[in-house]
């Protein structure tokens, strides 16, 4: 499995190591993490009102709610934690 990148820790394909980068967003809160990054790189800037890279031109979200963390198992969040460990330590995921 860790022979497809989609599977890599996602801090081994990053050109810069986490400790070099003024501020890492993340997809959990990317709404106000956006404008922290836009505001920092272009000054003052319109907030970002919504964000969904992956909506359909209906509306409607590939997979749906099905993606949500809470539906996984402890085994599963377990497994999870330990492929993705580095990128838990280097961008401050808590394993729960």
């Amino acid at each position: 499995m860790l022979n497809n990148y989609h599977f890599m820790p996602q801090t081994s394909l990053m050109l810069f190591r986490p400790e070099e980068l003024d501020y890492i967003g993340k997809v959990e809160t990317i709404e106000s993490d956006l404008n922290v990054i836009t505001r920092h790189v272009f000054g003052a800037s319109k907030e970002v009102v919504t964000w969904a890279p992956h909506a359909a031109q209906n509306g409607i979200r590939p997979r749906g709610q099905s993606m949500k963390a809470e539906l996984l198992t402890k085994h599963q969040k377990l497994l999870l934690a330990k492929l993705y460990r580095q990128d838990f330590e280097l961008l401050g995921y808590e394993p729960t």
